[in-house]
This record gives C-alpha cells, sequence and structure tokens, in this order.
C-alpha cells in the first residue's frame, strides 16, 4: 500500500482519474471499489504532498499509476477503454524505474519544486520518451556548440543524435542550425523542430529513432511553408495521424510583421500548408512584458530599444489529440480548436477561424503543457511561477519559486511530474540591452500536477 499521504484508498482497485468539483480546489478522485472517499485538496496541498512522507517507491508508483490512466485517456468509470498496448505500458513502467535510478536524490523546494539538473549552457525546450530518456534543445542566445543534447544521469549533457547532428550543417546538410522545439512522440521518435537561418532558409523538421538510434526523416520546411520572418519555434506531434503542427511565432527578428501562422506537417508526405496565418487569436495583445520588475525591451531596426509584441508561442495538445490548445507570448487568453478542424483542408481560413474559441486566461508566457482533464500548465514569466488555467475558474499561480527565472519548455514523463527548463532568457543580451546577465547554472526542474497526463505531452 502506498503512504497515506499520497492516497486515502489503496492503488489497485483505481479504475481512472478525474477532476472534482469546486471553484478553488482540486483533486483526484479514484472511482473503484477501494475508493474510501474523494480526494479534495486545495492547491497548497497538491503541491507538497511530495514533500510529506511519500518513499520514492510510493512516489514511483504513484507516477505509474498516473501515467496508465493518463494514456488510456480516462477521466471518469464511464469513459472509453484504453486503447493502450502492453509493449507501450511496459516501456514507461522501465521509463519511470530508470528516471528514478537517475534522479534518485534531488533537492526538494518548499514550493514543491524539485531540481533534476544545473546546467552552464542554456536550454531551450525539453523532450521525454516514454523510457525515461530527456532530451534539451539549446538556446540560440547561448550561442551553443550543440543545437540538441542528451541529459544523463548526474547532471552530465552529450550531443544528440550524434555530435555531427547536433552541429551546424555541412556540405551534405546533416546538422541542426536553430532548435528551440522538440517533442518525443509515444513511439520514441523525437522531433526536432530546426529554424534554420531563419525565412525558411534551412528550415525542417527531423524525425529521429530514440529506440534504433537511426534517422526516420528529414522533412524540409522551405518558402511559403516558412515565412520570411518565421520563427519556428514549437510544436505537438500526434503520431496516430501522421502529423505535425508547428507554432510559427513570426518576427522571427522580434520587431518586423506580425505574420503568425500554424503549420501543419503531413509526417508521411513532407507536406506543409498554413493555417490561420495572422488569425487575432495568433496575433500579441497589447500586454508588456515584466520580468524581475523590469519591462523586457529589444533593439529595433535603427538600434531603439523598444517593448517587444510577439504572437502564438505556446501550443499544446490534449492527451486525446482532440484539442489544439494555443496562445501569444504576450497575451492573456488561451485559445482552442479542435484538431480535426485544423486538419480539414477543405475548411477556409475564415471558416477554420470561426471555430476558434477562447478557453481561459493565462500570463505572459513562454511555454504549456496540458493533464488529462484539462487543467493546462502555464510558464508565468512575470511571477516566475507555473500557473495553471481552466475554462471554470480563473488562473491561478500553481507552483512559484524564485528558482523560475524564465521557465520556458515542460514536458511530462512516465514518472508522473512534469519537467520544466529554467534559462533566465530575459537576463541574455538580446533582452538586456545587448548586455548578458545570466548566473549559470540554468536548471531543469519538476513538479507533480494536479491530474495526469501522457508520456512527450
Amino acid at each position: 500500500m502506498l503512504d497515506r499521504t499520497c492516497f486515502e484508498s489503496d492503488p489497485p482497485g483505481l479504475s481512472g482519474l478525474k477532476r472534482t468539483p469546486g471553484a478553488r480546489t482540486r483533486g483526484w478522485i479514484a472511482p473503484g471499489p477501494l475508493l474510501a472517499r474523494k480526494v479534495r485538496l486545495p492547491f497548497s496541498e497538491v503541491r507538497t504532498m511530495s514533500n510529506r512522507s511519500c518513499s520514492p517507491r510510493a512516489l514511483l508508483l504513484l507516477g505509474l499509476l498516473a501515467t496508465s490512466c493518463a494514456m488510456s485517456g480516462k477521466t471518469s468509470p464511464g469513459a472509453e477503454p484504453s486503447t493502450q498496448t502492453a509493449p507501450q505500458g511496459a516501456q514507461e513502467e522501465r521509463g519511470a524505474a530508470a528516471m528514478l535510478d537517475h534522479f534518485p536524490t534531488l533537492e526538494k523546494r518548499p514550493s514543491g519544486l524539485e531540481v533534476v539538473a544545473r546546467l552552464e549552457q542554456t536550454p531551450g525546450n525539453i523532450a521525454i520518451t516514454p523510457e525515461g530518456r530527456i532530451f534539451l534543445s539549446q538556446h540560440p542566445f547561448g550561442a551553443p556548440k550543440y543545437a540538441v543534447v542528451e541529459l544523463l544521469p548526474g547532471g552530465t549533457t552529450r550531443p544528440y543524435p550524434t555530435e555531427q547532428w547536433a552541429s551546424a550543417p555541412g556540405p551534405d546538410g546533416t546538422g541542426l542550425q536553430t532548435v528551440i522545439g522538440l517533442e518525443s512522440d509515444k513511439n520514441g521518435v523525437l522531433w526536432i523542430l530546426d529554424n534554420g537561418k531563419g525565412g525558411g532558409e534551412g528550415a525542417k523538421l527531423v524525425g529521429w529513432d530514440t529506440r534504433g538510434e537511426k534517422l526516420v526523416k528529414t522533412i524540409p520546411l522551405p518558402k511559403p511553408v516558412a515565412a520570411s520572418n518565421s520563427f519556428l519555434q514549437d510544436l505537438v506531434v500526434d503520431p496516430d495521424r501522421g502529423v505535425a503542427v508547428l507554432a510559427d511565432m513570426g518576427r522571427g527578428d522580434l520587431v518586423g510583421e506580425s505574420m503568425p501562422a500554424l503549420v501543419v506537417v503531413d509526417l508521411k508526405s513532407g507536406q506543409g500548408r498554413r493555417v490561420l496565418q495572422g488569425h487575432p487569436s495568433l496575433q500579441p495583445e497589447d500586454v508588456p512584458m515584466v520580468v524581475e520588475g523590469r519591462h523586457i525591451t529589444v533593439a529595433d531596426k535603427q538600434g531603439k530599444q523598444v517593448e517587444p509584441r510577439l504572437g502564438l508561442n505556446p501550443i499544446a495538445l490534449d492527451p486525446k489529440g482532440e484539442w489544439l490548445y494555443f496562445g501569444s507570448m504576450n497575451g492573456r487568453t488561451v485559445w482552442r480548436v479542435r484538431m480535426d478542424d485544423v486538419l480539414d483542408p477543405k475548411l477556409s481560413t475564415e471558416e477554420l477561424g470561426q471555430k476558434v474559441k477562447p478557453y481561459g486566461q493565462k500570463a505572459v508566457s513562454d511555454g504549456m503543457s496540458i493533464d488529462s482533464v484539462g487543467n493546462l500548465y502555464i510558464t508565468d514569466l512575470g511571477a516566475g511561477a507555473i500557473g495553471v488555467t481552466r475554462p471554470d475558474d480563473p488562473y491561478e499561480l500553481y507552483v512559484k519559486d524564485e528558482l523560475l527565472q524564465w521557465p520556458d519548455g515542460l514536458t511530462y514523463g512516465p514518472d508522473g511530474y512534469f519537467y520544466v527548463t529554467v534559462n533566465q532568457l530575459h537576463r541574455h543580451a538580446a533582452l538586456n540591452q545587448g548586455k548578458s546577465a545570466t548566473r549559470p547554472p540554468f536548471l531543469v526542474v519538476r513538479f507533480k500536477p494536479l491530474a495526469p497526463s501522457a508520456v512527450g505531452r
């Protein structure tokens, strides 16, 4: 039996999870014959559960339970049966155990945050495979030698997929130029989004099989798939449909024309198309970016410092692949649209735009992910926190910690935690009037969510 501080009943009888009602509290309901009672916990209680008396083994089992429920897509006893195969579940069990072995002792903060690794190089986004392998893009602001690395036990890194691939492209095109977005799918394929030199020059999507350690596919993203001032900075992948949706923020120079778009890429044919280009839901709102009490500015084409207004940035796909969520970086609204509609080539821009609806509130943010019951986790840049967005409640802070100096990318691991990169981007020269004030180490941290998600989300 797990520690009583983790569960109110014995976990083997759990058949699914769902969110409890209530405006200010959230907990997990464990339906089944062994259910003792509903567990209703305020955010402060959920945040500190793992800091009480849960043993590492208890936390591991909690992660396995959460992942199993998330992969089945269940949120209630009446939900559709799981389509998860036994091999997939076994892989994730091994992945959770591997992550526990790799990080047996972590710095645990009063906020509920746990420090996984301290890094000397600026991370961008993060991806975790079902087997528990962790990969990081290296943010271009840090002028990295390698575009992508694997995070190894003890916090060391190695270039990935290979030193040649992780380095600048050679004459044969092998290599990576400017990578921020990356995501692992349920099959262990790491999808790497390379913005190239900007404007479609050298932009590509690379799929790498992390199990067989071999190239799956390289998909070029030339004009007009990538526009003249594109900034291809994040993505979601749906391997069941065989598609990826890329977030093109536009304003690759941070100050030019704002023409954000979703880019739909067929992973089999390699064909791509831009949808919702310039739609109001993708455009920035007139909201300043204020971090550590300072209004962030960038240099315009005349060298004058101006406050940027940046569009489409955070993007997430729910564990069932039904809804696509997104928002602008400088914005306070989360929007969503059905994935089926995004992929429908018969819909005009106007028709698709009419299907985009507001979902909830958010802060100025750089990253976003979602759990199995619709809680969206937002990297809140101004508050130095992780916030939660839900359709029926106001936006709230979930984990706040002084270490969260520009929380950037986040993803869900097989051990039941969300993992987050922290990279101090506001202290880099590009966002700090030409002078770098970064103070390594940069961080990978993790936290327990309100409900489980699917690995890779």
